[in-house]
C-alpha cells in the first residue's frame, strides 16, 4: 500500500514539475509585460527617492541602480537594498526555523510542523488533529505566495498541495489556517515606520464574462493602465479554484453585474484598491512586539506579517499570530495603496538610514 502511494506521489510530482516548467515558459511569454512593468515601476520609485534626498540615480544595467549622494553610494534592485547580511536573510527566509526561534522566546505563531513528501502521513495526522483548515507552503526559497495553498481540508487536497509546493522546495510546512486580516508591519533598525492591511484580491462581475475571462481582463488592465495598481498578475492555480469553490463559483461561472467577490485567500496578487494604510490603528503592544522580533534576529529591514481579527487589540486577546518575517519586503506594498494621500516614503527613510550608517 505504501509503495502504491509513493508511486502515485512520484508520478504526480513529475507531472507537476513538468507543468511548472511549461507554466514558467508560458508565464515568461504571457506576462512579460509584468516584468517590464515591475522594472519601470521601481526605476521610477528609486528616481523619486533619489530626488527626495537630493541624490542622483544611475542605471548600471541588469535591473540594478546606484544611488549617489556627495561621496556616498548604495545599490538597489527592485525592492532589495544593501542592509542585512546574507546569513540573516537566509535564517529569516527559512519559515520552520523562524517559527522555532520565535517560539523559543515565547512569541505566538500558528501551529505547524515541517515535513517532506516522504512524511506525508505526518502532515495528514497534523491536519486531522485540528478543527481548522490548513495551509501548505514551501519551507524556504519562496516568496510572493508562490507554492502556497490554503483552505485544505481533505487528504486529497493535502497531497496535491504538497506536491505543488515541493516543486519549489522539497522541505514543506503545514500550518493551521488562522482567520483574520493580513497585516504587514515594516521596521527599519527596530523602528516601526509603516503598517498595511492587505486584503484579498477581488473582481467585479459584468454579467457577461466568466471568471476566467475577468481574470484575463484584470491582468490586461493592470499592465495597460496609466496608473500602476499592481506588479503581479492574477494567476489561475488550484488555490484560486478552491477559493472560488468555497463561494459556490468556478472559473466558468458568470457573476451577475456588480457582484464583488474574492478570487483568492492568498493576498500577494491583490491590487492597490485592496491595500490600506493602518499605521495609526496598530496597538502599541504589537508595535513593540515587532521591534523585539527584529532585535532577536538582528535584522535591519524587515516586514513582520501578522494575521489577526483586529490590529488595534493585543494579539493574545483576539487570537492573532505572527505569520512570517520578510527580510526583503516589497516596498511597493507601502506605495500602491488605496489611501494615496497617507503614503509615507519608506524608500527615502531606508536610503537615508543607509547613508547615515554606512561607515558605522
Amino acid at each position: 500500500m505504501i509503495n502504491k502511494i509513493n508511486a502515485r506521489i512520484l508520478q504526480a510530482q513529475k507531472f507537476y514539475t513538468k507543468a511548472k516548467n511549461v507554466l514558467s515558459q508560458d508565464k515568461r511569454k504571457d506576462h512579460a509585460d509584468f516584468t517590464n512593468l515591475r522594472q519601470r515601476y521601481y526605476q521610477n520609485y528609486w528616481k523619486n527617492v533619489a530626488k527626495g534626498l537630493d541624490a542622483s540615480l544611475e542605471d548600471i544595467g541588469q535591473g540594478f541602480f546606484r544611488i549617489n549622494k556627495d561621496d556616498q553610494s548604495t545599490y538597489v534592485n527592485h525592492s532589495e537594498v544593501m542592509l542585512d547580511d546574507h546569513l540573516s536573510l537566509k535564517i529569516a527566509g527559512n519559515k520552520p526555523l523562524t517559527h522555532k526561534l520565535l517560539s523559543e522566546v515565547g512569541y505566538i505563531g500558528p501551529k505547524y510542523i515541517s515535513y517532506t513528501l516522504g512524511k506525508l502521513d505526518d502532515a495528514r495526522q497534523f491536519m486531522e488533529s485540528l478543527d481548522t483548515p490548513v495551509v501548505v507552503k514551501p519551507a524556504s526559497a519562496t516568496g510572493a505566495g508562490n507554492g502556497v495553498t490554503t483552505e485544505i481540508r481533505t487528504y486529497k487536497q493535502l497531497e496535491k498541495a504538497s506536491i505543488f509546493a515541493s516543486a519549489i522546495n522539497k522541505n514543506l510546512l503545514i500550518e493551521e489556517q488562522v482567520e483574520g486580516g493580513s497585516f504587514r508591519l515594516l521596521y527599519l533598525n527596530g523602528e516601526f515606520i509603516d503598517a498595511i492591511r492587505r486584503d484579498q484580491p477581488v473582481l467585479t462581475g459584468d454579467g457577461s464574462s466568466t471568471i476566467s475571462q475577468l481574470v484575463k481582463l484584470e491582468n490586461i488592465k493592470r499592465t495597460q493602465s496609466e496608473v500602476v495598481t499592481a506588479l503581479s498578475p492574477l494567476t489561475i492555480i488550484d488555490e484560486m479554484r478552491t477559493h472560488l469553490s468555497e463561494q459556490g463559483l468556478s472559473l466558468s461561472s458568470i457573476p451577475e453585474k456588480g457582484r464583488v467577490f474574492t478570487v483568492k485567500r492568498v493576498v500577494n496578487e491583490n491590487s492597490s484598491n485592496e491595500n490600506h494604510i493602518v499605521r495609526d490603528q496598530v496597538h502599541s503592544s504589537i508595535i513593540n512586539l515587532g521591534s523585539e522580533l527584529t532585535s532577536i534576529l538582528d535584522l535591519k529591514l524587515v516586514g513582520v506579517d501578522l494575521i489577526t481579527p483586529d490590529i488595534s487589540v493585543p494579539l493574545k486577546e483576539c487570537g492573532g499570530v505572527i505569520n512570517e518575517l520578510n527580510t526583503t519586503p516589497g516596498l511597493h506594498h507601502h506605495d500602491l495603496v488605496f489611501e494615496k494621500d497617507q503614503v509615507t516614503n519608506v524608500g527615502e527613510q531606508i536610503i537615508d538610514y543607509i547613508f547615515h550608517n554606512k561607515n558605522l
